[in-house]
């Protein structure tokens, strides 16, 4: 673990319950899939932030998701998937997206 990311730690066990969640609303909106990062994790990641603030409407988890993806992916699921209400099938798009780029 790096020194930031102890420090942020810190920071996230000490903050009153109203700025933890105004962190937790921040990272979310900042969120963008990593270079090397796989969607499961990515995904993984998402679903920890939204655990802690309530977002509830599946599509605009939906739509966020595809939008943090990687430009790559993200055209290429938006192909696969041009109507993106339903997170599940978001999710299994860019899985697959993912794996066919990875073999290429």
């Amino acid at each position: 673990m790096s020194w930031a990311a102890f420090k942020a730690f810190l920071n996230d066990q000490h903050q009153p319950e109203h700025l933890w969640t105004l962190s937790a609303y921040h990272k979310w909106c900042q969120a963008q899939q990593g270079v090397t990062q796989s969607v499961n994790s990515f995904v993984t990641y998402l679903d920890k932030i939204e655990g802690m603030i309530d977002i509830t409407p599946d599509v605009f988890q939906s739509h966020f998701l595809i939008d943090s993806l990687r430009p790559e992916l993200k055209s290429k699921v938006l192909e696969k998937v041009p109507n993106m209400t339903n997170r599940a099938s978001v999710i299994q798009a860019a899985i697959t997206v993912e794996m066919s780029t990875q073999q290429d």
